[in-house]
């Protein structure tokens, strides 16, 4: 069975890898800054099957830990990604733009800044934790107990 280690390891490089690839037409700080949010949501991502169904035992994996929702996981993301992204990158866009703006205060401009930098990240952690989740499913249907269908 794969090692909590295991588990945020391949979460977190697959969580910067999709973000990376579904940034791949920005331009590099806003790239970074997704890649940067995929790795953390690719974190918490890789962990959330064993927060909703704790490994008390081997026999722990039910629904969580499922083909069904893994499958409504990439469902979620193939549909519902790209429009969460938009909205993401939208909103920083607008933060970007009001920071510079010539009547804004330091400290506008500093808050400004911050959410700029945070709708960034977002926008990648959303794929991020989905990739995570999936990659948790991966390597736990790999094991000899493998995955139940639906539970």
């Amino acid at each position: 069975m794969p090692s909590r280690q295991t588990h945020v390891k391949v979460g977190v490089l697959g969580g910067c890898g999709f973000a990376a690839y579904r940034s791949r037409e920005q331009d590099l700080p806003k790239m970074l800054l997704e890649t940067i949010g995929g790795g953390v949501g690719g974190y918490f991502g890789s962990r959330l099957p064993d927060m909703i169904e704790p490994a008390m035992c081997p026999g722990h994996r039910q629904f969580a830990h499922s083909v069904a929702a893994g499958s409504g996981v990439a469902y979620s993301l193939y549909r519902l990604l790209e429009e969460w992204e938009k909205g993401c990158r939208s909103r920083a866009q607008y933060y970007g733009d009001k920071r510079n703006e010539e009547f804004a205060s330091w400290f506008q401009k500093l808050s400004y800044a911050i959410l700029e930098i945070f709708f960034r990240i977002v926008a990648g952690g959303l794929g991020g934790l989905g990739a995570g989740y999936i990659s948790h499913l991966a390597l736990d249907g790999r094991t000899p107990k493998g995955l139940p269908a639906n539970s």
